[in-house]
């Protein structure tokens, strides 16, 4: 009876453990000359921001528990060397080293399959998961070449795995895990490949979009795979789908201002991408990016971060990405934010104005100061432009397309009127002759600073605007001219 009463209290014991998700690693290192070892625990994926845990060597032994939501990959450190290990919430590990280099692994107990399976794959396939060497074959082919690459690859990759003498023996956990990080690692190479070749070349302001029995592939594949963060190869294909579709809905143009092109990404990751992986993305657009970015946008998307970690039961204690970033950026969101004084346009009320009480200054070719109120009584196309933008360049023949459709009496009633925020006067006369762009031209001064982009919200460019007969701008975010529907916004103001 009282041999019974001990197994059932180890029972007991084993499940409220296994309940907690505590998981025990443990081992030994025969040839030591090292004082400790450390268990670094990948729980947020940014920056190498690890949950560190160490451990005394005693006679070369070490032990560490440590308590997981999910499953878990986290790195043994015993002086410069290091070494990948796969953990399950509630389950033990045991790992021996015949020295300091964590040299041959033995491994024991019931992540033994899974550890020396993934040991055996990380050695056989690491170049085709360093994401450097990925990026250098990218930037060596194009597409096609890459798709063929990659896909020669993974078959060799999932042969390894169903061939493994430790198949049988995994989890099903485990083999869920690797055969996402196989198939994620394949569809990365294609998702990120316009990508990281458009950022590559600047002088390019436009994006190749990827061919449509490619994408068929890509977006197919649920962008929610919560356990499968812990793999890299899908936390670059989930950063890259978002990157990529967010660029298409940009009609495949760059993004001149990062404030826009970070703000876009993460409007698109709260529609498309669920759970973890939302607040992953979210929150490695901002570790990556608030540099770039001005205090307001910082504090919004820590907010909408915060937002989403307050809907995901637990996050915050196993995940603190909103503590990591506001203390990542603290001193960029403690700078003080200097708004110009301006005055306010009196009659600016439900979306309309006055030109008349336009509070900014645009100057003609001729040198004369003038506001929208010198186009009462016509419809008027506006762009905002610089001579050094490229994606305004490309959509100037469209804007000439759309204008030799018109009637003569439809262009006494239109005007297109093109307003630069070039640096200097030179650049914006030279850019109109060289470009040959036929409209109404002014100028105005300052770049970003000017009064035109302050006093109209304009942050990136180009930027397109429909005033009304009446003066009233009717639409401050209008199509492009390269879009169909924009004739037909303009025609049926008349």
């Amino acid at each position: 009876m009282q041999q019974y009463l001990i197994v059932l209290l180890i029972s007991l014991i084993s499940i409220s453990v296994s309940a907690q998700g505590i998981a025990r690693v443990y081992g030994k290192i025969a040839k030591s000359n090292e004082a400790a070892i450390t268990l670094a625990v990948d729980k947020i994926h940014l920056d190498e921001k690890f949950h560190v845990l160490e451990s005394k060597l005693s006679k070369g032994s070490f032990e560490f528990t440590v308590d997981l939501e999910r499953n878990r990959l986290a790195k043994l450190i015993c002086g410069h060397s290091e070494f990948w290990v796969y953990l399950e919430p509630g389950q033990a590990l045991e790992v021996n080293f015949e020295n300091d280099g964590l040299q041959k692994p033995a491994f024991v107990g019931n992540m033994a399959a899974n550890n020396a399976f993934f040991s055996d794959f990380n050695k056989e396939f690491k170049n085709d998961f360093d994401r450097e060497k990925v990026k250098e074959m990218i930037m060596s082919k194009n597409i096609d070449e890459t798709e063929l690459e990659v896909y020669a690859l993974r078959t060799k990759q999932m042969k390894f795995y169903t061939s493994s003498a430790h198949y049988s023996n995994l989890s099903e956990e485990f083999k869920t895990f690797i055969k996402n990080h196989i198939q994620f690692n394949y569809l990365a190479a294609l998702v990120s490949h316009p990508i990281i070749r458009g950022n590559e070349n600047t002088k390019e302001m436009q994006v190749n979009n990827i061919l449509a029995v490619m994408l068929e592939d890509i977006q197919l594949r649920p962008a929610t795979h919560v356990k499968s963060l812990i793999s890299e190869a899908y936390r670059e294909f989930l950063y890259y789908y978002v990157v990529y579709f967010t660029s298409e809905n940009h009609q495949f143009q760059k993004f001149t201002n990062h404030d826009e092109s970070i703000t876009k990404k993460i409007e698109y990751t709260q529609r498309n991408i669920r759970e973890t992986p939302k607040i992953y993305i979210i929150g490695r657009l901002i570790a990556e990016n608030g540099d770039k970015l001005n205090v307001e946008t910082i504090k919004k998307s820590i907010g909408t971060l915060n937002l989403q970690e307050q809907n995901t039961k637990g996050l915050s204690k196993t995940m603190p990405y909103k503590s990591y970033l506001q203390n990542k950026w603290a001193k960029e969101l403690n700078r003080k934010v200097v708004v110009a004084k301006s005055d306010k346009t009196k009659s600016e009320k439900g979306g309309k104005m006055d030109p008349a009480d336009a509070p900014y200054q645009i100057t003609n070719l001729d040198g004369k100061n003038i506001t929208l109120d010198e186009f009462k009584g016509k419809v008027v196309y506006i762009d905002f432009w610089a001579s050094w933008c490229g994606p305004c360049r490309q959509q100037f023949p469209h804007a000439k397309a759309m204008k030799a459709k018109l009637d003569k009496k439809q262009l006494k009633e239109i005007v297109f009127l093109y307003i630069s925020i070039d640096n200097n006067q030179e650049a914006w006369k030279k850019a109109i002759d060289k470009y040959g762009i036929e409209g109404y031209h002014v100028w105005s001064r300052g770049g970003w600073g000017s009064t035109a982009t302050k006093h109209f919200g304009v942050t990136s460019i180009p930027r397109y605007m429909i005033m009304d007969k009446k003066g009233n701008l009717v639409d401050r975010n209008a199509k492009r001219p390269s879009m169909p529907e924009t004739l037909t916004d303009i025609l049926n103001l008349l």
